[in-house]
């Protein structure tokens, strides 16, 4: 229902889909078809991050925490760029041993991330 619009768009500690849409081209059309497409690419990269961490290649963990920062940039998703960005520092570090806590936090991040989004995408488009 068109409630769960308004706190999706109303909530930018999680996203802002009026940032969002000045950023990426075609406006909130264009971030609609850009949220279908990350939600694949986001899962992609979690378990990527959850393989990698913290055992895995540092350079790996540097690169997927890296593009799910720019992702979450783009939907002005502050709480799970400032995580990955942390998490990609570490790796440049080559500290995987101090990247776990992150990534729990990135999970709760990434979630409600992925829950404001998906209540964007189950809104018909005006």
């Amino acid at each position: 229902d068109s409630d769960d619009a308004v706190s999706a768009e109303s909530d930018p500690d999680v996203i802002d889909l009026q940032v969002a849409a000045s950023r990426v081209p075609g406006g909130l059309p264009g971030v609609r078809r850009l949220a279908e497409v990350f939600l694949a690419e986001c899962d992609e990269l979690m378990k990527a991050l959850r393989r990698d961490i913290p055992d895995g290649e540092p350079v790996t963990v540097q690169r997927s925490a890296h593009t799910l920062k720019g992702s979450a940039s783009l939907f002005a998703a502050s709480g799970v760029r400032d995580t990955a960005a942390r998490i990609e520092a570490k790796a440049k570090e080559n500290a995987l041993e101090a990247t776990p806590a992150l990534l729990a936090e990135l999970e709760i991040e990434v979630e409600k991330m992925l829950a404001a989004l998906n209540r964007f995408l189950d809104t018909p488009a005006n």
